[in-house]
């Protein structure tokens, strides 16, 4: 079975693709489908993730099977709205507090999902697709790569024609959508492969939420000793939840350079990483510094004890001391 979808079934390529003028009728499925990789291309995906990572992948994956789900931006951050008030409304706050921190939530919540073309959420392991981003982000990332000089197939260092042609933008649409899906389900097979990160990463979003539940309160009482200790302890939980999201990112574009590279679609190192935020980079300097250090995959060594902070991630030195300090611990 090729991959699976909510709307239905689609069979490898879809035949038969709607013309442009029948496009807004069409379900996001069928309209997108043709972007999408194939079973085959799916199972190849997911072999190169497994020998890079050194993360075991589910069976399922390995038939060619991932389930997509496809959702416009809006709804998915109504999704991730409706779940959040949803834990404001178990926390039996008093009225004047529950107003203001249920106001706070529609003001602050989720990240900005336009500049996504696709999702993982943790929560319910499932990967979206964000298809009315499809066509505007595909067109500003090929326009990113042709401005970034890549030229032809036949020279190994680079890929796409310099010339925007009908064919070296398919090749662009074709390498993006491959990029992201790639990244994503190396994503979704990391939290396979650790439960407990997954645990972790769900304590810590719960533990902001109280802190932010907490801070509105002592905001409404102005007790001022209380926001002072308040913002210590949200300062060291986004310090954590920042240093856990670098490093899942960090693992996520190391893989799928190396599995887009083995396909075919050469991207050099330097334009991939210089197209990268500065905290995507320091995560993945710090997967280089573990593997030069211990000479292991950077991604089983670290993959049951994560980095906890920031500064871990930035002196990776440290994490090594902790590790080892943690390991002979257990030894005594």
């Amino acid at each position: 079975m090729p991959l699976i979808f909510k709307e239905r079934n689609i069979k490898d390529h879809i035949k038969n693709v709607p013309m442009s003028d029948q496009l807004k009728e069409a379900p996001a499925s069928e309209k997108y489908a043709r972007y999408l990789p194939s079973k085959e291309e799916i199972i190849r995906i997911a072999e190169l993730i497994e020998r890079f990572s050194g993360m075991k992948v589910d069976e399922k994956v390995k038939r060619g099977e991932i389930e997509v789900k496809f959702i416009s931006s809006r709804n998915l951050r109504k999704e991730r709205l409706n779940d959040e008030l949803s834990a404001c409304d178990r926390m039996n706050l008093e009225p004047r507090i529950y107003n203001k921190v249920k106001h706070r939530i529609k003001n602050v919540s989720g990240t900005p999902l336009q500049s996504r073309l696709a999702y993982f959420e943790p929560k319910n392991n499932t990967i979206y697709v964000l298809y009315d981003n499809f066509d505007k982000l595909i067109k500003e990332e090929s326009l990113a790569y042709v401005k970034a000089g890549i030229i032809d197939g036949k020279i190994e260092r680079h890929f796409f024609r310099k010339t925007a042609d009908a064919k070296s933008t398919e090749e662009i649409e074709k390498f993006v959508v491959r990029d992201v899906l790639s990244h994503e389900l190396t994503h979704q097979i990391f939290a396979g492969n650790n439960p407990q990160y997954q645990k972790t990463v769900l304590e810590t979003d719960e533990r902001a939420f109280k802190l932010f539940s907490e801070t509105v309160k002592a905001e409404a009482n102005k007790d001022y000793e209380k926001l002072k200790e308040l913002s210590t302890e949200v300062e060291s939980n986004n310090d954590h939840a920042t240093a856990l999201h670098i490093y899942r990112e960090a693992i996520a574009c190391s893989v799928t350079h190396n599995v887009m590279y083995e396909l075919g679609f050469r991207i050099p190192a330097d334009v991939r990483m210089a197209r990268l935020p500065p905290q995507y980079k320091k995560g993945i300097s710090f997967l280089d510094e573990i593997n030069r250090a211990t000479g292991q995959n950077p991604i089983t060594f670290t993959m049951h004890d994560p980095p906890q902070s920031m500064r871990e991630i930035e002196n990776p030195e440290l994490y090594i001391r902790r590790v080892k300090r943690e390991v002979w611990a257990t030894l005594d």
